[in-house]
């Protein structure tokens, strides 16, 4: 007999399949009728027509997401969420709501529910000028099956071009290619680590990424100007145009600001983090 092909674990962050009730990861799986019966209907616990009709009026009134919005990223709210959640006590007052978008709220829910089905993937992203050696720290950080989320390859993987060649008409599928790998990270997975390479110098902006990715560290290679620019003159994938480079790396120096929460380490320096500090 074929057996049928199974579907998506509809909890969420669970990255299962789900055959004859039957989750990968999560195991046997309530059925509807129970789950109905241990929760209660939507109009029992609240949300009834009355709900559904000013739930479209605040998000009328409030359309983007607030988690989103903290960190500078705009994102369409779809979800009305109770700050203190009504089996808590909480009240449909105004000052108890706020707008957020699907992935916000299921990571809010997730969090208040203490769910095991979030994503267990350790997500770090690695920061640092032209030349640190971001790409050579995460090869000596990672492991076999780590995921690596890097600009440079993605460069290299969509043009067949040598690395560091980089056309600028690539650039929108590149970043887009960049976005659609962190939104399935964010899905859930079976990944150990996953690493994001940036080169970006704004704190605010590390953060964004941080929060797009779910990320737990943020590392910044801040390894010394003279430092990067002598790896590149001895590389010669990007020595012939070393002039450019340096300009691009005294740049970064010029912007680059340290943000909380980030652990900043001097490759050039010997300085060094041991893995044990990214588990």
């Amino acid at each position: 007999m074929t057996q049928r092909a199974g579907t998506a674990c509809r909890r969420p962050g669970c990255p299962g399949i789900v055959r004859a009730n039957v989750c990968s990861k999560c195991g046997p799986l309530r059925s509807r009728s129970d789950h109905d019966d241990r929760r209660g209907t939507a109009a029992s616990r609240g949300y009834d027509y009355r709900w559904r009709k000013f739930r479209l009026m605040y998000l009328a009134e409030h359309p983007l997401c607030v988690e989103c919005e903290r960190i500078g990223l705009v994102t369409a709210a779809t979800d009305v969420d109770h700050i203190v959640a009504k089996r808590h006590g909480g009240t449909d007052d105004e000052d108890n709501l706020q707008a957020l978008c699907h992935a916000c709220h299921s990571r809010k829910t997730n969090r208040e529910r203490g769910s095991t089905h979030m994503s267990q993937t350790i997500v770090t992203i690695v920061a640092g000028p032209p030349g640190a050696g971001k790409t050579t720290w995460v090869r000596e950080q990672m492991k076999w099956g780590d995921l690596v989320i890097d600009v440079d390859a993605l460069y290299s993987a969509l043009s067949t071009l040598p690395w560091y060649e980089k056309p600028d008409a690539l650039l929108p599928f590149v970043i887009e290619a960049r976005d659609a790998l962190i939104y399935r990270l964010r899905r859930g997975s079976d990944v150990r680590a996953a690493w994001v390479i940036t080169s970006e110098p704004n704190p605010d902006e590390r953060a964004k990424l941080a929060k797009l990715a779910g990320a737990r560290y943020i590392i910044v290679l801040a390894t010394p100007a003279t430092e990067c620019i002598n790896r590149i003159a001895n590389d010669e994938r990007r020595s012939t145009s070393g002039p450019m480079w340096a300009s691009m790396i005294h740049r970064w120096w010029d912007d680059y600001r340290t943000g909380d929460g980030e652990t900043v380490i001097n490759p050039g320096r010997g300085v060094r983090i041991s893995r044990a500090t990214l588990t």
